[in-house]
């Protein structure tokens, strides 16, 4: 009797969180929080034009939304083999320049302080502009190569 007792409440158990996590999937976004749901990506959508290629260190939430323009993601470059063939070499600028970026999206402190991007984006960046989101962004453009990047400011 006990053993059936356990064995029902850890099927109720059981039934309830797959209820709950079936209701999660796919996520819902009520209508009249849609636009705060994608803001960012709106907004890094309005600093970018169309067919752009924006590097980012995590593509997240911006990467399967954002249309028209393609997400490249740094930390599977940093990865590569010509990433360690370049660092060996001290060849990071040609490695840099390379990369056919025309945005960068990130925190400042890691795109222009933190190691490997520091030495990567070296003297590429110049500030065009802030987006307001979960944290501020500040738009840059490479100054060497005319290539735009957009960088979070914290």
């Amino acid at each position: 009797m006990v053993c059936f007792v356990h064995f029902l409440f850890a099927g109720t158990l059981l039934f309830v969180h797959t209820k709950y996590l079936i209701s999660m999937i796919p996520m819902q976004v009520s209508p009249q929080n849609e636009n705060a749901y994608l803001s960012e990506t709106l907004q890094v959508e309005s600093f970018t034009p169309g067919g752009s290629k924006i590097g980012m260190t995590g593509g997240g939430m911006i990467a399967y939304f954002i249309e028209g323009r393609t997400i490249v993601n740094m930390d599977g470059l940093i990865n590569s083999a010509d990433y360690f063939h370049a660092l060996k070499t001290e060849q990071l600028l040609n490695f840099s320049i390379a990369i056919p970026l025309n945005y960068v999206y990130g925190k400042e402190y890691v795109v222009k302080e933190s190691d490997p991007y520091k030495d990567i984006l070296k003297n590429r960046l110049q500030e065009i502009g802030v987006i307001q989101g979960y944290d501020n962004f500040t738009c840059i453009n490479t100054s060497s190569t005319n290539r735009h990047l957009l960088v979070m400011k914290i």
